[in-house]
């Protein structure tokens, strides 16, 4: 087996710091009631039944593991996160939303009182079976309504000849904001930097403030710290570390202003900002060592904010917007062109670095055309737009979405020029 200590001089790094990811970490769940209507709307709606050794099981946690992400964390496998997670009831049955795609489920017995998360010590997950040894796979369609019916699971050995060596292995070291080994962290793996939940989670380091964490071979990821017992968010004063970055404020984001760029088609988009967070991957068998994650202390946002108010060049938090002059659609069409996403990512540094911000998604068009078309269209362009950034780890409950057709033009319709100005996608914000 092949061992490589990670280059840190993969990545460029620049002279300030970038704000550590202050997004919800969530545990393998999703907060449904969050998500904007128009993403509720395209979901299927499975139900179920789940049986342990012939049994129904009564208010267990229930996951559903996407199959393209891989196998479920079975005996020999990675351990993997759910991308939803449910209540069974009294008698073992759910009724959950999903997105589209084939899932694997996996039950853990639970008191409900004991709350959500991931297996803890002497807990297994129970794996539905279409055979001895055989995963069973669950389809569900945008919209679709699906009963799965009785789904017999289990325990993650029964699996374990399916989990192949497909992987590389990352070792490293959790440090405190003075360099001493960090016990009980985990080390969250992210394929997307931006994506308010993780693929992969670690065990909690030891004392020694020592992890491994078994990966998908080739692909690159970025490895986010935290203390194992921490909750759903970030809060002020708690330890967060990102692999790559080196604070130079002792704080885990140098403040909301200077840590995220300025709005894009705002103020000046060529502030320089900050050190790049450096991705792992490793071939198949690999083992990658070497990792330090640094923990920093992460800082009170709102404090941070005031500070900035009215400093030269800083944006109007409360009112100010942007047109986004340079997203373009395929033609009659809402899906997004290619050329549109650099200023979207533009727009996604800017937001994560302010969470309490607040944004409305408005399309508009021209008049030409039926006013009911203009107004489906150009919801659909701005609904486009705010897919793009809640896919790219913008939190889907600071995202509002409205279209307005042709009713607030900026230029006179009688023109091709002034025609093209109005067809338009505007970002404002709505509130601190």
């Amino acid at each position: 087996m092949k061992t490589r200590l990670h280059p840190r001089n993969v990545a460029l790094l620049s002279k300030t710091t970038l704000p550590t990811l202050l997004v919800a970490l969530l545990l393998p769940a999703i907060a449904f009631g969050a998500l904007p209507g128009f993403m509720l709307e395209r979901m299927g709606t499975m139900s179920g039944q789940v049986f342990v050794e012939d049994k129904p099981v009564a208010n267990a946690i229930v996951g559903f593991f996407l199959e393209s992400k891989g196998l479920p964390p079975i005996t020999g496998g990675m351990p993997r996160i759910p991308e939803f997670i449910s209540r069974l009831d009294s008698e073992g049955r759910f009724n959950v939303k999903l997105a589209a795609g084939r899932y694997y489920l996996g039950t853990i017995l639970r008191d409900p009182a004991a709350g959500l998360g991931p297996p803890r010590p002497g807990e297994n997950y129970y794996f539905a079976a279409s055979a001895p040894g055989e995963l069973r796979l669950l389809e569900i369609a945008d919209r679709q309504a699906i009963d799965s019916g009785r789904i017999d699971t289990a325990l993650p050995d029964t699996f374990a000849g399916l989990a192949t060596a497909d992987s590389f292995t990352v070792e490293g070291v959790v440090l405190d904001d003075k360099g001493a080994p960090f016990p009980e962290a985990v080390v969250l793996a992210k394929q997307n930097f931006g994506s308010p939940r993780p693929d992969f989670k670690s065990r909690p380091t030891a004392t020694d403030g020592r992890f491994t964490l078994k990966l998908p071979a080739t692909k690159q990821f970025f490895l986010i710290a935290r203390p194992a017992v921490a909750g759903l968010r970030p809060q002020p004063g708690q330890l967060l570390g990102t692999y790559g970055i080196k604070s130079t404020t002792g704080l885990a984001t140098p403040g909301i202003y200077g840590a995220a760029g300025l709005p894009p088609g705002v103020l000046d988009e060529n502030r320089e900002t900050a050190d790049r967070a450096l991705p792992v991957s490793g071939a198949k068998g690999e083992i990658v060592s070497g990792i330090e994650i640094n923990m920093y202390a992460v800082p009170d946002p709102r404090a941070i904010k005031a500070s900035i108010q009215g400093t030269p060049g800083s944006p109007k938090f409360e009112t100010t917007g942007a047109a986004l002059t340079n997203i373009l659609f395929v033609s009659n069409s809402h899906q997004l062109d290619r050329s549109s996403f650099a200023e979207l990512d533009r727009w996604v540094v800017f937001l994560k670095g302010r969470e309490g911000i607040r944004i409305e998604i408005s399309g508009h068009t021209d008049a030409t055309g039926p006013a009911p078309q203009n107004l489906e269209l150009s919801t659909k362009r701005a609904q486009s737009v705010a897919e793009y950034l809640i896919g790219n780890g913008i939190a889907p409950e600071r995202v509002t979405v409205k279209g307005y057709g042709a009713e607030r033009p900026v230029a006179d319709n009688a023109t091709e020029e002034g025609k093209r100005k109005n067809r338009r996608v505007e970002i404002q914000f709505i509130d601190r």
